[in-house]
């Protein structure tokens, strides 16, 4: 359940951060703008649908919170395919 808890944290860091948090310390854990924009343009395309699997893709799963928050993307849209994907 700690997969859970980390992505709902990493959502809400990410809605209340935004991209400013990417800017300023997304060199720290590779997530530079670039990085960013390209998961964000696959995130838009594929939807819910990757929270799903992202937690079978590694590097992915751990910044899909992220996009998620900043992509402002609604709680309810967020917590169910992420908690199936974490309980997988």
């Amino acid at each position: 359940m700690s997969g859970g808890a980390g992505i709902t944290v990493t959502y809400w860091v990410g809605k209340a951060g935004g991209y400013k948090l990417i800017e300023k310390y997304g060199k720290y854990i590779h997530l530079v703008p670039e990085r960013y924009n390209k998961t964000a343009a696959w995130f838009e395309q594929s939807g819910s649908k990757l929270l799903v699997f992202a937690y079978f893709i590694p590097g992915v799963r751990h910044f899909t919170g992220y996009v998620s928050g900043i992509s402002k993307l609604p709680f309810k849209k967020f917590i169910v395919p992420a908690y199936i994907g974490a309980f997988l």
